[in-house]
């Protein structure tokens, strides 16, 4: 994500970001496509970048930056929080399956 931020901010035409764009979708596509089994992860990656992306190239405000790398900074802190409740409820699960 942030490869295409910065890329984006290096060369800010609107048709390079429809390139761009369509690059990461056929890449993310391709991947999808070819491993059924991990699609789910490689889905949400292509969508994380295009709400990423969305928010910060909409946003009218001289800060764009901070904006961008804010929100990067809570899907982070989004997905340390699922993977330790998911790990949470195992160990509960667990337990109760053992006693």
């Amino acid at each position: 994500m942030v490869i295409a931020y910065e890329l984006l901010v290096t060369v800010p035409w609107f048709p390079f970001l429809v390139a761009l764009l369509a690059l990461f979708a056929c890449v993310f596509a391709n991947q999808i496509y070819s491993n059924p089994l991990k699609a789910p992860i490689w889905s949400g990656i292509l969508t994380a970048l295009l709400v990423v992306l969305g928010s910060a190239l909409s946003s009218e405000s001289k800060e764009i930056d901070v904006g961008f790398y804010t929100r990067i900074a809570q899907i982070f802190l989004a997905g340390i929080y699922m993977i330790f409740i998911s790990f949470l409820l195992e160990s509960r699960n667990k337990a109760k399956h053992d006693s």
